[in-house]
């Protein structure tokens, strides 16, 4: 079972642009329209997908890739779970069903922690 859940925090330790694990793909077959990853950055995980090779996909809040038209999952490689007691993401409803469409004015850094 994969450590990474929804509502996980998470932190990128690899914003490397390139390889996008994507069989046959180019870069500019791709767009970020929320921005790419930054390195030390912490998101919020909206959704966890199984991932043909084995690790997690993850949807982040905010911060979306899009492949040919459709979102798909960053690969789990790319963060680490960010472990702290008694606080949890909360995600917008706007989230829901359009996950896949940019989220005007939502960011990493705007997303806010508060106790569970």
């Amino acid at each position: 079972m994969s450590e990474f859940h929804t509502n996980a925090k998470v932190v990128c330790v690899d914003a490397t642009p390139l390889p996008i694990n994507v069989s046959g793909a180019v870069r500019t077959e791709f767009s970020f329209p929320g921005g790419f990853l930054e390195e030390g950055a912490v998101y919020c995980v909206t959704r966890v997908s199984a991932s043909s090779d084995g690790n997690a996909g993850l949807f982040l809040a905010g911060i979306q890739v899009i492949y040919r038209g459709f979102e798909i999952a960053w690969n789990s490689q790319r963060f680490r779970l960010v472990h702290s007691r008694g606080v949890r993401c909360c995600l917008s409803d706007s989230l829901g069903a359009a996950e896949s469409a940019p989220t005007p004015g939502l960011s990493p850094t705007s997303i806010q922690a508060t106790p569970s």
